[in-house]
C-alpha cells in the first residue's frame, strides 16, 4: 500500500511537492557535477528512526545499494544507473552514474527508493521502521494503525493528524461501502460511474487531480493488432463515457499536456467505424512522473537502438530547446513503434468525507494526494 510508506512510515532522499518542485526529504541539498555525472548529496541532521537510530549516510548508502543489486526490483531502472554510492561523511553522501542524468535527483523522490536503517533492513521492511512522520502501532487483520512521531523534522509543515489508520480495501465496490458507511474518511480511485451519485451526496466531497495517470491497453489482451487498435479506439468516447470527462485524449506516449516537453502526435485516422470500449474490465492505468526521463525509465518503451540513443542523449543534455526536440522525437517513436496503446489520461478521483480538509492544490503522481494524504490534510 504506497499511501502507507512513502507519506507515512518511510521517506525518499528527495521529494516532488504537490507544486511539482523538487525539494529536500532526507536530503538536505545536493548539488551535480557539470556533466551530471557525479552528485553528491547533504543529509539532514537531527533525524532518527522510529526505533531511535540515527539516520546518517550509512543507511543511504546501504539502501541505494541494495536496489542496485536487487535485479528483479521495482527500482532497478534507477538504480542500475548508479555505478558508485560513496559515504564521505556522517552527512554527506557522492554518487557517481554509469552515465550523465541531469534529473537524477527526480528519480530518488520514487517511492520505490525508500530509505532504510543500515543493517536492519529486512527488520526495516517487515515491521515498518523508517524516518517518516507516523510510526507503527499496531496491525490486525491488514489494518494498519499508524501514531504521530513526537519531534519530527517535517513538524510545522506537515502531519496534522495524531493518528491514522489505513485499510487495505481493493474491491471497488467495498471501498465505496466503506466510506458510505462511515467506516472510513477518505478513499482513493473512485469508481468513474460512481462519480454522478457520489456528486450528489452532500456529505461526500471528490478531490480530482490532472496529472499524466494513462489509460493503458494491451493489444494480446484486447485480441487486436495494436495498429488496429491505435486506428479505430474511440478516444473522445473513452473520455466522456468511460472517465465521465475525469481525462483526456492521449495519443500512445504517455508525455501528457502537464509535462514540460509534451508533443501532441496526429493519431492515425479511422477508416470505418470507431470501436467504443463497453467498460474498463479489460484496460489497466499506469501512474504519470513529474519528468519525461522518470517516466521514460519506468516504461515498456520501444526497444530500437534510436531511442535508446536518444535517452541517454537526453539525460546529458541540458540546452531546454535541444531536449525538447529530443523528448518530442521520443513521444513519436513511442507513439508509432511501441507495444502498448494509450487512448487516454485520466484524472486521479478521490472521495472523502466533507469532515476533511485539504491544501488546494493537489499532488498528480498518485491518488490521495500523490499518496501523501496524512501528511498534507487534516480534519476540517
Amino acid at each position: 500500500m504506497r499511501v502507507a510508506a512513502q507519506g507515512c512510515v518511510f521517506d525518499c532522499l528527495t521529494e516532488v511537492t504537490a507544486q511539482g518542485q523538487l525539494v529536500g526529504e532526507l536530503a538536505e541539498s545536493w548539488e551535480g557535477s557539470a556533466d551530471a555525472t557525479v552528485w553528491t548529496f547533504t543529509l539532514r541532521s537531527g533525524v532518527t528512526f522510529h526505533n531511535g537510530r540515527p539516520f546518517g549516510a550509512d543507511d543511504v548508502v546501504e539502501s541505494l545499494a541494495f536496489y542496485k543489486s536487487d535485479k528483479d526490483g521495482a527500482a532497478l531502472p534507477f538504480a542500475c544507473q548508479m555505478a558508485d554510492i560513496q559515504k564521505l561523511g556522517d552527512r554527506k553522501v557522492r554518487i557517481t552514474l554509469e552515465e550523465p542524468n541531469a534529473d537524477f535527483p527526480f528519480l530518488l523522490a520514487d517511492p520505490q527508493m525508500l530509505i532504510y536503517p543500515a543493517r536492519q533492513m529486512g527488520e526495516a521492511i517487515t515491521r515498518g521502521i523508517g524516518t517518516g512522520l507516523y510510526r507503527v502501532a499496531h496491525k490486525d487483520d491488514g489494518i494498519l494503525r499508524l501514531e504521530r512521531v513526537v519531534g519530527h523534522y517535517k513538524d510545522g509543515k506537515a502531519g496534522w493528524f495524531d493518528a491514522v489508520e489505513l485499510h487495505p480495501i481493493s474491491d471497488s465496490t467495498e471501498r465505496m461501502t466503506a466510506l458510505l458507511t462511515d467506516q472510513v474518511d477518505a478513499v482513493g480511485d473512485v469508481p468513474f460511474d460512481a462519480i454522478p451519485y457520489l456528486k450528489g451526496r452532500d456529505d461526500i466531497d471528490l478531490s480530482v487531480a490532472r496529472g499524466t495517470r494513462h489509460m493503458v491497453l494491451d493489444p494480446e489482451e484486447m485480441g487486436a493488432p495494436r495498429d488496429v487498435l491505435r486506428q479505430e479506439i474511440d478516444r473522445e468516447g473513452i473520455v466522456t463515457e468511460l472517465l465521465h470527462g475525469y481525462g483526456s485524449v492521449a495519443q500512445d506516449h504517455p508525455i501528457g499536456p502537464g509535462n514540460t516537453y509534451y508533443t501532441e502526435i496526429e493519431v492515425p485516422a479511422s477508416q470505418g467505424p470507431k470501436l467504443l470500449l463497453k467498460d474498463l474490465s479489460r484496460v489497466s492505468f499506469r501512474d504519470g512522473r513529474m519528468t519525461e526521463d522518470w517516466m521514460f525509465s519506468t516504461l515498456k518503451h520501444p526497444d530500437t537502438p534510436r531511442f535508446k540513443a536518444l535517452l541517454k542523449e537526453a539525460r546529458a543534455t541540458t540546452d531546454s530547446k535541444r531536449r525538447g526536440e529530443i523528448y518530442a522525437e521520443m513521444q513519436r517513436i513511442t507513439a508509432e513503434e511501441g507495444v502498448e496503446v494509450i487512448p487516454a489520461f485520466a484524472d486521479y478521483v478521490d472521495a472523502h468525507r466533507k469532515t476533511l480538509a485539504h491544501p488546494e492544490t493537489l499532488g498528480t503522481l498518485a491518488a490521495l494526494d500523490s499518496s501523501r494524504i496524512a501528511e498534507r490534510w487534516w480534519f476540517a
